[in-house]
Formats: structure tokens, C-alpha cells, sequence
């Protein structure tokens, strides 16, 4: 019996010391993502200075905690309704990330003063006013009608050459 109750504390035993060394060592190693970037705050010193970044990094468990940010660029997107030199209501979206040069030097030095940095910003959408809009589809009709109207004077004009052809042809029989 004795012997049985040694076998069961040792079996015990190493149960726990194995238990504690596979719980060290799944929290000793830990991953960061891409795009992503780590500190680490160690519980006698505070937040380490260091920032970690993608990769397989390690720490010491219970004393250091792990934080995971997030550094992914996401655009930003912007509408905005504003009148152009002819009055007409035009409707412009823009997706905020690289900046071209002229804009970026702009937006740079007015963003700046929110603590904000752009690398991109693109046109995603550009809509203009209903009149606007209807006066365009207008000048595409009138055009397309102007069009109709020369095919049909010009098609008159080859029916009356053929015409004149044709005629010829008989006077000449």
C-alpha cells in the first residue's frame, strides 16, 4: 500500500511539474502578425521601450504581458458636396491613404495639427448635380442627333449621284 501511495505522489508529481512546464512553455513564445507590432509591459519596470515587430518574440510569463497593435494603414474614406466655378453641385468621395505630392504637401501640414499622417489619398467616387447631370445627357443626345442628321444628308447625297448615274447610263443607251 505504501508503495502503491509513492506511485500515486510521484505519478502526481510529475502530472503538475509537467503540467507547469507546458503551460511555461506555450506562454513563453508568442507570434506577431504581419502588419502588426508588439510591446511589452514587464510587471517590475513598466513598458519596455523596445517595439516588437513580426515574428516569434519571447517573454517571461506572469512577469511580462504581451500588447498587440494593430499598424495596418486603412484608408479613409471622405464625401464631400461643393459648388463648382459654373454653380453646379458636384458631389466628390475620396479614399484617404498616398498622398500625390501637391496634395500631400497640403494636406500634410493641415493634418499635422490633428497628430494625423496620410500616406494615400485617391478618388473613389465623383458625382455632379441633377442639372448637371441632365445638361451633359442633352449635349450626348443633341451630338448623337447631329450625327443621325449628317449620315442622312450624306446618304441623300450618294442617292442623288446614284441617281445622276443611273440617268446618264440611260440617255446613253
Amino acid at each position: 500500500m505504501a508503495r502503491l501511495d509513492k506511485g500515486v505522489k510521484a505519478l502526481i508529481t510529475s502530472g503538475l511539474l509537467g503540467g507547469v512546464g507546458l503551460f511555461t512553455a506555450s506562454n513563453t513564445l508568442y507570434n506577431v502578425e504581419g502588419g502588426h507590432r508588439a510591446i511589452v509591459f514587464n510587471r517590475l519596470v513598466g513598458v519596455k521601450n523596445k517595439v516588437y515587430p513580426e515574428g516569434t518574440h519571447v517573454v517571461i510569463p506572469w512577469l511580462e504581458r504581451l500588447i498587440i497593435y494593430d499598424v495596418r494603414a486603412r484608408p479613409h474614406l471622405v464625401e464631400s458636396t461643393s459648388g463648382s466655378r459654373d454653380l453646379q453641385m458636384v458631389k466628390i468621395g475620396l479614399r484617404v491613404l498616398n498622398v500625390s505630392r501637391e496634395i500631400r504637401r497640403l494636406l500634410i501640414l493641415r493634418a499635422a495639427s490633428f497628430n494625423i499622417t496620410l500616406d494615400d489619398v485617391a478618388i473613389t467616387g465623383l458625382t455632379f448635380g441633377k442639372e448637371f447631370t441632365h445638361a451633359i445627357e442633352a449635349k450626348q443626345v443633341a451630338a448623337q442627333e447631329a450625327e443621325r442628321a449628317k449620315f442622312v444628308v450624306e446618304k441623300a447625297e450618294q442617292d442623288k449621284r446614284s441617281a445622276i448615274i443611273r440617268a446618264q447610263v440611260q440617255f446613253r443607251r
